[in-house]
């Protein structure tokens, strides 16, 4: 009886231990799951090891590139139409700015898909975008704990 006791305490330690860990895994096979059934086009659906080993090649990312050129062009449009926000009118997110914050993902995220890539630089552009909408409107200083509307 003791031993039994001790293994199912030894188990949810473990649990507890490893549940964040656990928590993203599954949040990367949920994406994963989604986009493989359809919900994603293109290059898009890709895995970030194919985005980071043709970037480490030197050729072949080019279109996943445009894909997430693409990609950032609609979520802003759609952002413009619901908020008024022109998430790419500071063009300091664009085809060439955007490779360092895709390639650090990716390398940390290699069995996710692109397109939660480019959900991580949607993210940094529409707070770049609020940030300098609230500067222009004099706010600047307030913190700003945006966050992207979830779909």
């Amino acid at each position: 009886m003791f031993m039994t006791v001790k293994k199912t305490i030894l188990c949810l330690l473990a649990i507890g231990l490893t549940s964040p860990v656990l928590a993203q895994e599954a949040e990367v096979n949920v994406r994963n799951q989604m986009y493989a059934t359809g919900r994603v086009l293109g290059a898009g659906a890709d895995l970030c090891s194919v985005w980071t080993d043709k970037r480490a090649a030197g050729s072949g990312w080019f279109e996943h590139a445009q894909w997430l050129n693409g990609f950032l062009t609609s979520q802003s449009m759609l952002l413009f139409y619901s908020e008024k926000l022109d998430l790419l009118s500071n063009q300091k997110i664009d085809g060439y700015n955007m490779l360092p914050t895709i390639d650090a993902f990716c390398k940390s995220n290699p069995q996710a898909n692109l397109v939660s890539a480019g959900q991580e630089l949607f993210g940094a552009a529409y707070k770049a975008a609020h940030d300098e909408m609230d500067a222009q409107k004099g706010k600047a200083g307030k913190p700003a704990n945006r966050k992207p509307p979830q779909k």
